[in-house]
């Protein structure tokens, strides 16, 4: 029950309508009827795809501001609260309010002194499940097709908006004024000239990755050496981090008084964009993942306490977002303070259930690019992301945007046997795996202090998932740039890449590409091994700057239902580059059930980046209306010649088009197909055969 924190005004809750009747003849009227039918999804664009929302008409969200208590008792005792993200609670009662009456219900609960957003409650997809939660804020996420002050400050005076933030791209977060009315003015601005995109800036229910319940073993056998790959032992003896390499934990949090964080932890650095302050202390009883996170990054070593992080000397900072993920925060926390902070890691993403496409909007997505660009005094932000633990679900790492694009590191997981895990993802775009839990051993870490958290003590011998991969890696990362401060964030994905180790070597998932080079949907280029990363970073040679190939195809013809044949399209160039990543941006947005679609693309060599799975009883509806696939399998061969998309429909019923499609090939000038020449031998002698 909730009765002690809401309003007796919710006796009915509501109905997805954003205004009443007088306002929604003000508003724009192609707008409003968007969500005038009961049931019927609320559609925006950002950046010309379309998103959908649909609306839950018994539920509302109610978020809370910083620190306040919503004073008023809840009257009907049939509300319940059936969720939270962060500070906004999800409240569903026994009867649905109408669009009629929704402005009037929920005006007195807008003006409570404790409340800073009533929202309808809307899900990602039309079945509703939980893990796809959504929320408006009143926040609109604008970006002006240039930079234009005039025409910002007339719509700024002609919808009432407040800005708030600015952003790279010509982009502007703006507050409304009113939750309520957030869509429909967030439509009105997209139609104007001069806009490039306008849309709410909603909050979303980001996670942390999930972590498998595996029992606690209290040793840190991911640091020592395996058969597969040698340990952190070695590289300790010359590199340990400092303080001018900095990890920032993005999650829900750390424990900043944790005793093994202390000597690391920068304080100066941290930041919490739940509370909107400078503490990136946890804030409920069940948060403590970012603890353990941090734990296996960069928890202070050589002090003759509790454990040792991969970068046991490397500065540490936490940024709180879990909970009050929009686009606006996102983007703040990938951007946050990026010339001095080195390395983000991330393990959190969109729900591992294998019905969702979901990743960065395009004020996110800016943010990114704007950090591989300007962080680091311009050699790039370096952005590590868990792969993704859904594998039991049919979930694959490119339908997490986040994972899936061109700027960040994707990192699956293998156990202590170097196998796959259960859980872990494949995926075209992963590039490393790391050590994590499974084959009955976890990841020991930091936990935090007292009840909260995982563990009644400071520690936990049970932390894993690709949550432990993620901040693994950027503990290597960290060692790194300490061996070379001038690293940019492509020579860091490329020493990744070609230093690691070839784990389970036997294993039928293993490729060649046209580069010679050993790849693996399920692995990427093998186990990270920070010896030989550390070591092939000392003495790299800065790579030429990057360069791009273009084609696109409007394909329009049906796709075969019930054929694994399905249809074909090609793309050839001339041009000659050594390819880096492969992205293709795929529309096939009337068929009616997406994951009934495998979607493949082969380079001139013969190698198959497996983009999408067919897999039956997966996601429903419409969704690729221009997704993004990455593929990181392609580096080092040529990108010279013919590469063909095939696209088919496995399962049979539902049908639809192959619309059209967009192929980049992203590399540095010459003849792709000898990566390995910029490995030197001392360097080789550190992989194991395989």
């Amino acid at each position: 029950m909730i009765r002690s924190i809401f309003l007796p005004a919710l006796c009915g809750l509501l109905y997805c309508a954003l205004a009443s009747t007088a306002a929604m003849a003000q508003a724009d009227t192609k707008a409003a009827t968007r969500h005038a039918d009961l049931g019927e999804p609320v559609t925006w664009s950002e950046a010309g795809r379309l998103r959908r929302a649909w609306p839950a008409p018994y539920e509302l969200a109610i978020r809370r501001r910083p620190g306040a208590a919503v004073t008023r008792a809840l009257a009907d005792a049939s509300a319940r609260e059936i969720g939270r993200v962060g500070r906004t609670a999800f409240v569903r009662l026994d009867e649905a309010l109408d669009r009629w009456n929704f402005w009037s219900r929920t005006l007195p609960l807008a003006a409570d002194a404790g409340v800073e957003a009533v929202s309808p409650a809307y899900y990602s997809g039309p079945d509703k499940n939980a893990q796809g939660r959504m929320a408006l804020t009143g926040r609109i996420v604008v970006g002006y097709a240039g930079p234009d002050p005039k025409l910002a400050g007339e719509l700024e005076d002609r919808h009432g908006l407040t800005r708030l933030a600015s952003f790279p791209g010509n982009a502007v977060v703006y507050e409304s004024g009113d939750t309520r009315l957030s869509l429909d003015i967030a439509a009105s601005l997209a139609a104007e000239p001069g806009v490039a995109f306008a849309y709410p800036d909603w909050l979303r229910d980001m996670r942390p990755r999930a972590v498998p319940d595996d029992p606690l073993f209290p040793s840190q056998w991911h640091l020592r050496s395996t058969d597969q790959v040698p340990g952190l032992e070695p590289v300790w003896d010359s590199y340990r981090g400092t303080a001018a390499q900095v990890v920032a934990v993005v999650d829900d949090g750390l424990d900043s008084a944790h005793p093994d964080f202390q000597g690391n932890l920068l304080p100066a650095l941290g930041r919490d964009f739940v509370d909107d302050d400078l503490d990136p202390s946890h804030g409920l009883p069940a948060d403590g993942h970012g603890t353990s996170c941090a734990g296996v990054a960069a928890a202070r070593g050589f002090n003759a306490t509790g454990v040792c992080g991969v970068a046991p000397w490397t500065g540490l900072a936490g940024i709180r977002l879990l909970g009050n993920a929009t686009a606006s925060n996102a983007s703040s926390a990938l951007s946050w303070r990026n010339q001095d902070i080195a390395v983000y890691s991330n393990s959190w993403g969109p729900p591992d259930n294998g019905m969702v496409l979901e990743g960065p909007d395009p004020l996110t997505a800016q943010a990114l690019a704007a950090g591989v660009a300007t962080g680091r005094g311009g050699l790039g932000s370096i952005y590590v992301w868990a792969g993704g633990n859904g594998r039991q679900q049919n979930d694959n790492a490119n339908y997490d945007g986040f994972a899936n694009s061109r700027y960040t590191i994707a990192v699956a997981a293998t156990d202590s046997n170097g196998d796959q895990t259960t859980y872990s993802e494949p995926g075209a775009c992963l590039l490393v795996n790391a050590p994590s839990s499974g084959a009955l051993l976890g990841i020991t870490t930091t936990d935090r202090e007292g009840a909260p958290g995982y563990d009644p003590s400071a520690y936990t011998a049970g932390f894993g998932g690709t949550s432990a991969t993620a901040p693994f890696v950027a503990g290597v990362v960290a060692l790194m740039l300490q061996a070379n401060p001038e690293l940019t964030w492509r020579d860091v994905q490329r020493i990744l890449a070609l230093s690691a180790s070839k784990n389970d070597p036997d294993d039928a998932s293993w490729l060649t590409n046209g580069a010679g080079l050993r790849v693996s949907h399920a692995y990427g280029f093998g186990r990270v091994n920070a010896q030989a990363a550390v070591a092939l970073a000392r003495d790299w040679e800065t790579l030429p700057l990057a360069q791009a190939v273009q084609g696109a195809r409007q394909v329009g013809a049906a796709i075969p239902d019930a054929d694994p044949a399905g249809i074909i399209s090609q793309i050839a160039f001339e041009q000659e580059l050594e390819v880096e990543f492969v992205e293709v941006v795929f529309s096939a947005s009337d068929h009616t059930y997406w994951s009934d679609l495998q979607v493949e693309l082969t380079s001139p060599s013969g190698l198959t980046s497996v983009l999408a799975e067919a897999r039956p009883g997966g996601g429903a509806g419409p969704r690729y209306d221009g997704w993004l696939f990455g593929s990181t399998l392609h580096l080092g061969e040529s990108s010279r010649g013919v590469w063909t998309l095939r696209v088919s429909d496995r399962v049979a019923r539902d049908t639809g088009t192959f619309q059209a499609w967009t192929l980049t090939l992203h590399g540095v000038p010459g003849q792709g197909g000898r990566p390995n020449s910029t490995i030197p031998t001392s360097v080789l002698l550190l992989l194991p055969p395989g």
